[in-house]
């Protein structure tokens, strides 16, 4: 016990040791991690985010009814969701119209309350800019919805009016526009009680901040592994043999470097747990609180982690392949798995698979520690699984001769690679011989295969989009209701109708963005329909997303409200007709059809303005050509960390100063042309080339400037623990400051010119010309 203490001692020192030094890359690390997070929250955000349009609303003087009218319209969700009302006169209202001030105009005539109430139906007139844009349009289709509840409303007034000139009406004429108004108008207010409304989240329970907050600490624990990688570096023959004559076995060993890891991962989530507390509070975000019960169970969970990080290492049996190989898995497990890109949004393989990931149940668990409560079940299985990665990781070192039971092949390799004599004719032999060395490292072929993963998956990402108008409504065997799709689909709309035959295919494509929001009667919707008992009769779907969904539940509602209007005329020709109520009624409908379909009721006219320029610009991102730069410069970097190898061979430092140069700058062109080659295959494959020329071009620029980069970067690192902290922070750094996925520089403006000190920050800009 007492050497194994004095070992645990020892291990210690050199992590408190490794830790100081890489502190600051370790905050640095935190930062762009939370800012990367915090950045494809901000898109998430984004899709359902819409833009408000702003509306000049031109009213008369003296005209209080009118105002008063338009200000209980723009009070109501669905106008508030979508646009915000000014109240101007004519000629302020077209010049901020055509200076782009106002994205259309609303006018209306003089008595206009009076002229409705009498039936004069004097036209408003709405004013939009040739190129409108989305929210304007939106702002448009609202109108269309309110006009067509007007319209339906005034059909049934004059229908009747008309019904009652053939046949004797048992009321007066003025009755008869009070009834049927007080009918029609009653019914639209209460028209959002028709709808059942069921919001579902891509999220599950989480929202967008605690879901995001619990991403980023497993995020920042998963790369932290990255940095642990100075404990498996190899060891003499003779320290193994004193270790084991010790008694320091392979459990003793694992059991010690789970340790060493677990207390720092415990002591970053923490710190980190406690620092969102203080922000929740501090700033009444009520997201996040204080909980005794969460510091066990992030110890647990980062016990877990540690020995995840331990049986990877062990696999691997060497420090630099065990950083790639992990490197590679948590990169694999973070966009398969659903924490950072829902699995909504993901291919429907890795909805199947990715249940299985460990990463996935850790997100679970600590969701579930942190907001709703943890249950003995799950933290069960969290002792289980550490149980089963420890026993394997130390099954795997007993089997495989952890400590000196194998040779070191590596050392053996190293002295077989010749440095083939001096003079320019040596470039390429350096060349060729380590371009050769590369491609029989697994490694390099593990770092090629995951660019080809990476690119691939990428472009199977889909996320939902804030111009998505597309309306799913499952259909009907119902009469009423499908009289009801006629109408709705029969009319001009800016949204689009995708009819599907089952609630669950629905409610998938809602929650997978592909889907603005969804409709489907009840199943007792006929029943209710003909007893005038519509309240919850359709249900509406959408996701804290959706965005423009109040507009389409309107254009929903308008559809049914022309098709419940022949309804409630038809259900009440006996009060309003007596006796004749049987030979009215179809009289009484077919002018009702009349009226809706002609130009007596009420109308807007729609007359276009000249085109406004818009300075907004479109947020650049180049994915596919970002991601094949990152591998680019991943594969380079890792090259050139191969000289930190306990058991590589170094020929360049048999050689003079210029010409060694020369050899390890060979070497990293070596390194570089595959994935080279290969990404520029895929680029030229791809919606995103930009031609054979300019891709060769850029290709040249980027290999040049990586390489470059390097060199110059490296001379700061000088060891093997140095190397592995610093590779997944530059891979950050280019990946957070480039517009690769998200364009940061479209949020904080000042960090775009931050790009263009990294190669992949310059190769875009060279794409992007």
């Amino acid at each position: 016990m007492r050497f194994f203490l004095r070992y645990l001692s020892l291990e210690g020192k050199k992590s408190l040791i490794a830790a100081r030094k890489s502190m600051v890359k370790f905050i640095v690390m935190l930062l762009l991690i939370a800012g990367g997070v915090l950045a494809v929250s901000l898109v998430m955000k984004d899709a359902g985010v819409f833009q408000t349009a702003e509306i000049g609303v031109v009213i008369p003087e003296d005209e209080a009814q009118t105002k008063m009218v338009a200000q209980f319209i723009s009070a109501m969700d669905s106008v508030k969701s979508v646009c915000h009302f000014q109240y101007l006169n004519q000629d302020k209202a077209m010049a901020s119209l055509e200076k782009g001030t106002l994205d259309a105009v609303l006018s209306l005539p003089e008595q206009f309350y009076e002229d409705v109430d009498s039936g004069k139906n004097t036209p408003a007139t709405i004013y939009f800019p040739e190129n409108a844009s989305l929210n304007t349009r939106v702002f448009g289709e609202l109108v269309a919805d309110g006009v067509s509840l007007l319209r339906t409303a005034e059909a049934g007034v004059y229908a009747t009016y008309d019904t009652a000139q053939i046949y004797q009406a048992e009321i007066s004429r003025d009755q008869i526009g009070d009834v049927i108004s007080e009918l029609y108008i009653y019914e639209a207010f209460d028209r959002t009680l028709v709808f059942q409304k069921n919001v579902y989240s891509s999220l599950g329970k989480a929202d967008l901040h605690q879901y995001y907050f619990s991403a980023a600490v497993l995020l920042l624990f998963l790369m932290m592994g990255v940095n642990y990688g100075y404990l498996y570096q190899k060891q003499s023959r003779a320290v193994e043999d004193k270790i084991r004559i010790y008694g320091i076995g392979e459990g003793k060993n694992a059991l010690v470097k789970v340790l060493l890891m677990t207390v720092p991962l415990w002591l970053v989530g923490v710190l980190v747990y406690a620092v969102g507390c203080l922000v929740s509070g501090k700033y009444h975000l009520s997201f996040l609180w204080f909980d005794r019960e969460v510091l066990p169970g992030t110890l647990l969970l980062a016990a877990v982690i540690a020995a995840y990080f331990q049986l990877i290492y062990t696999i691997s049996g060497e420090s630099t392949r065990g950083t790639i190989v992990l490197l590679a898995v948590n990169v694999f497990q973070i966009m398969a798995s659903g924490v950072v890109i829902p699995t909504a949004y993901l291919p429907e393989l890795f909805g199947k698979i990715g249940t299985f990931f460990p990463l996935t149940f850790w997100d679970s668990y600590y969701l579930k520690l942190l907001f709703f409560g943890i249950k003995g079940q799950e933290t069960r299985q969290l002792i289980l699984m550490f149980v089963v990665l420890f026993a394997a990781s130390v099954l795997w070192a007993k089997a495989a001769g952890y400590f000196g039971k194998v040779e070191r092949k590596e050392q053996k390799k190293g002295g077989s690679l010749t440095v083939g004599g001096f003079g320019k004719s040596a470039l390429f032999n350096w060349y060729f011989l380590q371009l050769k060395a590369w491609l029989k490292r697994g490694t390099s072929l593990l770092l090629l295969a995951s660019m080809f993963f990476v690119v691939w998956f990428a472009g199977q990402i889909s996320m939902p989009q804030s111009d998505n108008v597309t309306v799913g409504i499952v259909e009907t065997d119902g009469t009423h209701g499908k009289e009801v799709l006629e109408h709705l689909t029969q009319r001009e709309s800016l949204f689009s109708f995708v009819m599907y035959d089952s609630k669950e295919a629905l409610q998938e494509d809602v929650i997978a963005g592909k889907l603005e929001c969804g409709f489907y009667f009840s199943n007792n919707f006929e029943k209710k329909f003909e007893h005038e008992k519509l309240k919850n009769s359709v249900s509406y779907l959408c996701t804290p997303l959706t965005t423009k969904g109040e507009v389409a539940r309107e254009t929903f509602y308008a559809a049914l409200f022309e098709v419940y209007g022949a309804q409630m005329l038809s259900a009440r020709t006996e009060q309003l007709f007596g006796d004749d109520a049987k030979a009215a009624c179809d009289v009484l409908l077919a002018n009702y059809e009349k009226y809706l379909k002609g130009n007596e009721v009420f109308q807007v006219n729609v007359e276009q303005t000249e085109a406004v320029e818009t300075t907004e610009k479109e947020k650049q991102v180049f994915p596919l050509h970002g991601l094949v730069a990152l591998f680019l410069f991943l594969n380079l970097f890792v090259e050139y960390g191969r000289r930190f190898e306990a058991g590589s061979g170094k020929p360049y430092l048999a050689l003079p100063a210029p010409l060694g140069q020369g050899f390890q700058m060979m070497g990293l062109l070596a390194a570089g042309t595959v994935p080279a080659v290969a990404g520029l295959v895929l680029l030229l494959c791809s919606r995103e080339s930009r031609g054979l020329l300019r891709e060769i071009s850029a290709m040249l620029l980027l290999l040049a400037a990586c390489i470059v980069w390097i060199w110059i970067v490296g001379k700061w690192i000088q060891n093997l623990t140095s190397f592995t902290s610093h590779m997944f922070l530059l891979v950050l750094i280019n990946l957070v400051f480039c517009p690769v996925l998200v364009d940061i520089a479209a949020y904080i403006p000042a960090l775009k010119f931050v790009r263009y000190f990294f190669p992949v920050g310059i190769y875009l800009a060279f794409i992007s010309l």
